[in-house]
């Protein structure tokens, strides 16, 4: 019940490295009321470089796990994914995540590029 009232707006699904922990506090700190965030981590042993195979594995865990959240939407937020893979790898990620979860998924780099082509 709380968590529905306190997502009423929505319910956006982070995966985050595991080493990152500043992502998840700060969207809900600015994000309007009713809207929720919450997320699963994939796991960082060394750097995104040395773990990135492995990570990319772990990220279709979490978002398999988010998706029984009653999620609306998948953020994946590893920026140095989104430079490792390129823009089409990238885009290829989210659609692949969404075939996989059938929850609508951007990452870091699709939003970068999005605010700036909307500029």
């Amino acid at each position: 019940m709380i968590d529905q009232e306190m997502g009423w707006r929505g319910k956006i699904r982070l995966i985050l490295p595991s080493v990152q922990t500043v992502t998840e506090p700060l969207y809900n700190h600015v994000a309007p009321g009713g809207v929720r965030f919450c997320a699963s981590r994939v796991l960082i042993q060394r750097n995104v470089l040395a773990d990135h195979d492995d990570m990319e594995r772990e990220a279709f865990r979490a978002g398999r796990e988010l998706a029984t959240a009653r999620v609306d939407c998948i953020a994946y937020c590893c920026t140095g994914s989104g430079m490792l893979q390129g823009i089409d790898g990238d885009r290829q990620f989210c659609l692949e995540m969404e075939a996989e979860t059938g929850i609508p998924t951007t990452s870091t780099l699709s939003a970068v590029l999005e605010s700036l082509d909307t500029l």
